[in-house]
């Protein structure tokens, strides 16, 4: 599992949950993200996500430890928390009942279908009953469309890959 004992980052979301966190009631088709594991250019994601689960009808509440104190408190208020090191998830699951998705790794996640799959796998831990695939069908197509494009113009020619633009070997 994704522990990381010993890294800090599960001792210190452990020291806000014993310590800050109260019980709250919870709000329907709301989320807490780990915030930790989104690295550079985090923010961009996450509200690439937040557009995305405008469309399933959820909502961001916080991305812990990133937030206030006040949000911090709040936060077992979350119908759910997407986890990368579970044992923080598993002890508000444990202390005020809000459950958790365990995010292991990002690989699983990865690529057009990684982003479906986790959608697909997010809509049936919050028991949302809707067809992810169908709703998110047109935004797939275009990028898949998006990418070929990009990519047409190199399929069967050596490229190295190089940091933020390919070069072409002759």
């Amino acid at each position: 599992t994704a522990d990381y004992k010993g890294c800090g980052f599960s001792e210190a979301m452990l020291t806000l949950t014993d310590q800050l966190m109260e019980p709250q009631k919870s709000i329907p088709g709301t989320i807490n993200v780990e915030g930790y594991a989104w690295g550079f250019g985090g923010r961009v994601l996450l509200e690439g996500m937040q557009t995305m689960l405008d469309e399933l009808g959820l909502r961001i509440l916080n991305c812990l430890p990133n937030c206030t104190t006040a949000d911090i408190v709040k936060a077992p208020a979350a119908q759910l928390n997407i986890a990368r090191r579970k044992r923080w998830a598993m002890a508000l699951h444990e202390r005020f009942g809000t459950e958790y998705m365990h995010i292991h790794g990002f690989a699983r996640y990865t690529g057009l279908d990684g982003i479906l799959l986790f959608y697909r796998e997010l809509a049936g831990k919050m028991e949302l009953g809707i067809d992810v695939d169908r709703i998110f069908a047109p935004r797939i197509e275009r990028a898949r469309a998006r990418i070929a494009a990009c990519t047409d113009a190199y399929r069967g020619k050596r490229i190295v890959l190089m940091p933020r633009m390919f070069t072409q070997i002759p």
